[in-house]
């Protein structure tokens, strides 16, 4: 499961991270991106990658009535090339979503307590998803996408069982050109994880305080990472 995430590198650390196309603009960085937000992904371009603002819960392109469709927003990387909801989009329409870091929420009782994940040197996370474009009659257009999860890593693990999947900055472009995902999932070694506050817990906070981090120090000791 990947339910939120942030998108906190400026316009010009992913130009230098992915060699973007286009101009430069301003990208506001985002603490706490939700499923039907907009959100910025990656996609092929002429000149490189595009970065563009889609909506987050793909509707694929054969839905009649995109309010009464399900919008997953995410695809397990077993299964989605061969779902009706994905395979098209697997075999034709692949994206990447630039990732400063997700939030994954390890339950204790009635307790939800949020922890996030990143790059242990703070680099981009490159998560493969895979997008789709509706189109109405009347000419109206939604592109949409989902991110593909897998089973988690050792990291991750100690929190969920799933967990997105990264890529490796060289097989970016690969996975854009329809080739198969590695076998590897993300290192574990190469990751960072601390609990934070439960700010992030509402959906309508989207600021620096949901990565403060928990109150409670004990929490800090959970992944045996700082």
């Amino acid at each position: 499961m990947c339910g939120r995430f942030t998108q906190l590198h400026t316009w010009e650390e992913l130009h230098a991270w992915f060699s973007l196309s286009g101009l430069a603009r301003d990208l506001p960085a985002r603490y706490n991106v939700a499923p039907g937000q907009q959100v910025t992904i990656l996609r092929a371009g002429d000149d490189g990658l595009a970065a563009d603002a889609t909506h987050w819960g793909l509707v694929p392109g054969w839905t009649r009535n995109p309010d009464r469709s399900a919008r997953p927003i995410n695809a397990r990387v077993e299964t989605a090339a061969d779902k009706p909801s994905f395979r098209a989009a697997w075999r034709h329409r692949r994206c990447v979503v630039p990732a400063s870091g997700f939030y994954e929420w390890a339950r204790t009782g009635r307790t939800r307590q949020p922890w996030y994940f990143s790059a242990g040197d703070d680099t981009p996370l490159a998560l493969a998803g895979l997008w789709d474009r509706w189109a109405s009659p009347s000419g109206e257009v939604l592109e949409s996408f989902a991110i593909l999860t897998m089973p988690a890593n050792d990291c991750v693990g100690q929190v969920h069982h799933r967990m997105p999947v990264i890529l490796e900055r060289d097989r970016v472009r690969a996975w854009l050109g329809d080739r198969a995902l590695p076998r590897d999932g993300y290192p574990s070694g190469r990751m960072r994880c601390r609990a934070v506050g439960t700010r992030v817990n509402s959906a309508r906070h989207d600021d620096p305080d949901c990565l403060e981090p928990a109150g409670e120090p004990g929490l800090l000791a959970l992944a045996g990472t700082p």
